[in-house]
């Protein structure tokens, strides 16, 4: 599986909330998003698979018990990176906000955070 970060630009101001941009045709984007309570340590993530044309093609959502708040934001890109891997995907970029929990996905040490290891 290549992946692929869609957000080259951590630095920048946050883009549009309102822009998607389609993946080339063959490619699936997955587009994840997460909540933390840091009272309770609940978190929340929700997760979307789209293709070229934008259409939906699969989903979640998971509650779970996390702290800190990047470990509920890679809770997210997991649960995606398992929903592609289910279905078969080999073409796919995941987009997120969070270079620290991309760069764990792609198992840069040198960047991340011990925590998010187990994940």
């Amino acid at each position: 599986m290549r992946l692929k970060d869609d957000r080259n630009h951590f630095n920048s101001p946050p883009l549009d909330s309102h822009l998607w941009v389609n993946p080339l045709v063959g490619t699936v984007k997955i587009n994840c998003v997460n909540a933390w309570d840091k009272v309770t340590n609940a978190g929340s993530a929700g997760v979307v698979i789209k293709d070229h044309t934008g259409s939906l093609l699969d989903g979640s959502a998971h509650c779970f018990q996390s702290s800190p708040v990047v470990q509920a934001q890679c809770h997210a890109i997991r649960s995606g990176l398992e929903l592609v891997h289910v279905r078969g995907f080999t073409n796919v970029i995941v987009e997120t906000d969070s270079k620290v929990c991309f760069a764990a996905v792609q198992g840069d040490i040198s960047v991340s955070n011990w925590t998010l290891y187990p994940l």
